[in-house]
């Protein structure tokens, strides 16, 4: 099942390009648009930002080449989960080094 992440978009006079922030995440098509509903239900004119429901692609699996076979991993919940791959730029504080990990063997990739 796709997971989704609930946007706010602010758009300021000082700068043309657009802050955003994620309100929350990993959240279900029907609990996101909730979000929206009840955003909209206390702040009617959009005062506090422009509201949206993006796919959360932190929750996607990934294909990767791996030792010449394409293999498809999920993310990993915790850094130091088996089986799956830590994107840093979109987990975590959102740095740091991305990596897979394959039956306890870690390789790093470029997102």
């Amino acid at each position: 099942m796709l997971k989704y992440v609930f946007l706010l978009t602010i758009w300021t006079a000082e700068s043309p390009v657009a802050d955003v922030y994620v309100m929350d995440s990993g959240m279900s098509g029907t609990a996101c648009i909730e979000a929206i509903e009840n955003y909209n239900a206390t702040s009617p004119n959009w005062s506090r930002g422009i509201p949206s429901c993006e796919i959360d692609h932190a929750t996607l699996p990934a294909v990767f080449t791996h030792e010449g076979q394409e293999v498809s991993l999920p993310p990993c919940e915790f850094e130091d989960s088996d089986n799956c791959y830590w994107d840093a730029g979109e987990r975590g504080n959102g740095r740091g080094q991305s990596f897979y990990v394959i039956n306890g063997q870690v390789f790093s990739f470029e997102p």
